[in-house]
């Protein structure tokens, strides 16, 4: 039910997820001290929210979606550039 991949450049302000992608997404989160994270992104009708932990340079964890085509599941992975 959904596209195998998307991209969204972020930042991390404060403990904040910051979208750098424009206004075409709505994206929001937050990272704790320890790096477990939060995070929700939406746009055109579909929504995703995910969930897992960041290191310094990378990240990873599960997310689950809800689009016009059903529901998905699936791995997020983060890295620094």
């Amino acid at each position: 039910g959904c596209d195998r991949s998307y991209r969204f450049p972020v930042s991390i302000r404060n403990g904040n997820v910051v979208n750098e992608f424009g206004d075409a997404v709505s994206l929001q989160g937050r990272v704790a001290p320890n790096g477990a994270i939060q995070v929700s992104v939406s746009a055109g009708g579909q929504q995703a929210n995910g969930a897992g932990r960041l290191s310094p340079n990378t990240g990873s964890g599960p997310w689950r979606g809800q689009g016009s085509a059903g529901s998905c599941a699936g791995v997020w992975q983060a890295a620094r550039r």
